[in-house]
C-alpha cells in the first residue's frame, strides 16, 4: 500500500462513515460497550440496545453497581450473554483499579481480548495499534491477493494493518478499514466502483474478488429437539433460573422436560407452535406444552401472564411466551 492509498482511505472515511452513536465520543466506557455489543452482531441490531443500555447504565460506576440480573435484562435479546456478564465484571474491576492506560493494560480487563483492547486504545488513547476483524481480513486478502485459508489469514492481515496504520489517526484508520469492509468490500456483491483502494487491489486486477478470502471450514450443524413445559396457574406463568452449563446461564426459561420439577403435573391445555432458533452451529427446535397446574409451585418464579416477564428471557423463550399469551387470550372466558 502506497501512502497515497492511505490518504484516500482516510478521506473516504471522513466523507462516508456511518453516523453511529458511539462515534460521537472518545469516552472509553461508551466505546468499550459498543465494541463488545458489536462482536458477532450487526451494527443496525446493536444501535437500539446500545441506546437503552446507556440510558440505564450511563457511566461505568452505574454498571459496576448493577446486579447481574439487571445487566442480563438489559442485554436480553442481544445474544451471547457472556458478553454482558463480562462487561459487568470488567466494570467492577476498573471501578476498583482505575482505567487502563494502554492496549496491553486493557487486555487484563475481564472479557477484553486483543481486538477490543486495540480498538479502545486506538480510538480513545491514540495508541497506534491495529485491530483485525473479519472486515479487515477480507479487505487485506483482496487488496493483497492473499489466498491464505481460514483462520490462518489473521496473522498476515494483522501485520499488514499494523504496518500501514496512520500514527496520527490510529482510531480513524482502524475504523476506516472496518467500515470499508462493512460497506464496500462486502462478502457478496462488493462495490468496487466506490472503493478508494480499487486501483491497487490485486483481487480486482486479477479477477478474483469472488474467490477471496478463502473461506473457513464450517463446523457441521447439530440439530436438537427440546420439549418445553409452560406451567399456568390462574393468571400466572412460571419460569425457572437456567443453571450452569447452558448457553443462557443466569437467564430464565420455562421448564424443560430435562429440568422438569416433579411438581409440574397437570393436563395439557395446548401444544404451542414450534419455535426454531440457532446458537452457533446448533439448530434448536422447541416444542412447547401449556400445562394447567393444580397449585402454585414454589420452586418456580411466577408472573402475570398479561405482563412482561420481570426476569431476562432468551429469545426463543420470549417467542414461547408470546405463543402462550396468544392461546390464553384467545381462550379467555371474557372473550
Amino acid at each position: 500500500m502506497r501512502p497515497e492509498c492511505r490518504r484516500r482511505l482516510l478521506a473516504w472515511f471522513d466523507k462516508s462513515q456511518r453516523e453511529l452513536p458511539w462515534r460521537q465520543t472518545r469516552d472509553p466506557y461508551r466505546v468499550w460497550v459498543s465494541e463488545i455489543m458489536c462482536q458477532q452482531t450487526q451494527v443496525a441490531t446493536v444501535i437500539p440496545y446500545y441506546l437503552r443500555w446507556m440510558e440505564r447504565f450511563p457511566t461505568l460506576p452505574d454498571l459496576a453497581r448493577a446486579s447481574e440480573e439487571e445487566v442480563l435484562l438489559q442485554w436480553q435479546g442481544l445474544g451471547y450473554y457472556r458478553r454482558g456478564r463480562m462487561l459487568r465484571t470488567g466494570a467492577q474491576q476498573i471501578h476498583q483499579q482505575g482505567w487502563p492506560a494502554s492496549a496491553l493494560e486493557w487486555r487484563s480487563v475481564a472479557g477484553v481480548g486483543p481486538y477490543t483492547a486495540a480498538a479502545i486504545a486506538s480510538i480513545c488513547l491514540g495508541e497506534p495499534v491495529a485491530v483485525v476483524d473479519g472486515n479487515v481480513e477480507r479487505v487485506y486478502a483482496r487488496f493483497m491477493g492473499d489466498s491464505t485459508p481460514g483462520e490462518s489469514l489473521q496473522r498476515p492481515a494483522a501485520a499488514w494493518a499494523q504496518a500501514w496504520i496512520d500514527p496520527s489517526r490510529p482510531g480513524d484508520w482502524n475504523q476506516a478499514l472496518m467500515e470499508l469492509g462493512a460497506l464496500i468490500c462486502r462478502p457478496q456483491q462488493p462495490q468496487c466502483s466506490q472503493c478508494p483502494l480499487a486501483s491497487e487491489c490485486r483481487a480486482k486486477t486479477e479477477g478474483r474478488i469472488d474467490q477471496l478470502p478463502v473461506p473457513k471450514t464450517r463446523r457441521p450443524t447439530v440439530e436438537l429437539r427440546l420439549l418445553t413445559l409452560v406451567p399456568v396457574f390462574g393468571a400466572e406463568l412460571g419460569v425457572e433460573l437456567i443453571s450452569e452449563g447452558s448457553w443462557w446461564k443466569g437467564l430464565y426459561q420455562f421448564p424443560t422436560a430435562k429440568s422438569r420439577p416433579v411438581a409440574i403435573q397437570g393436563p395439557t391445555l395446548a401444544l404451542l407452535p414450534r419455535v426454531r432458533h440457532q446458537v452457533t452451529h446448533h439448530k434448536l427446535a422447541f416444542e412447547s406444552e401449556l400445562i394447567q397446574m393444580a397449585h402454585r409451585d414454589s420452586s418456580l418464579f411466577w408472573f402475570p401472564s398479561d405482563q412482561a416477564c420481570p426476569w431476562p428471557l432468551p429469545v426463543p423463550q420470549q417467542k414461547i411466551l408470546a405463543a402462550a399469551r396468544d392461546f390464553l387470550n384467545s381462550h379467555s372466558p371474557t372473550r
